[in-house]
């Protein structure tokens, strides 16, 4: 009887070769396609924090101001509803839309706070309710069929809300 010898493989053979680097693209594809997607929802998730933050600081300074008045807002200038003055203790403040920016400004000092409200046609709006001396500012971007309302603020002058 004859025995076959065997014979030892000192190396893979092409077909493995192929195999595992199918595998291997296989995976740098799918990890590189999440990283991606990470990237633009972390990029997202950044800017509508940067948003929220923008609009709950511009929220504080309008209730902060409006619960120290001592009397409702005045237009600014006459016939002018975009711009109000309200007496504070540390003096008069004007709340005006200047160049896509919501600005506070203390009168007769160079004193300023400002929030970027975006591009686009912006718009701003005071109302007070009747006597209820609750305060609201609105703003927003003007759309070809209508308003557009990105922000209101609601406050109680002279204090919280009842």
């Amino acid at each position: 009887m004859r025995t076959v010898p065997c014979r030892l493989r000192n190396a893979f053979t092409l077909l493995e070769v192929l195999v595992v680097m199918a595998v291997v693209g296989l995976f740098l594809a799918m990890g590189s396609a999440l990283l991606y997607s990470y990237v633009r929802l972390s990029g997202a998730t950044t800017v509508q924090l940067d948003g929220l933050t923008i609009r709950r600081d511009l929220a504080d300074a309008w209730r902060r101001d409006v619960r120290l008045a001592k009397s409702n807002p005045a237009p600014a200038k006459p016939d002018d509803k975009s711009s109000q003055v309200l007496d504070l203790p540390e003096g008069k403040v004007v709340w005006k839309l200047e160049n896509h920016r919501l600005v506070r400004q203390v009168v007769g000092t160079k004193t300023e706070k400002t929030w970027n409200l975006g591009p686009g046609k912006n718009w701003l709006e005071f109302d007070t309710t009747g006597s209820l001396e609750l305060l609201v500012l609105r703003h927003g971007e003007e759309k070809v069929n209508g308003r557009l309302i990105q922000g209101e603020y609601t406050a109680w002058r002279g204090g919280d809300l009842p």
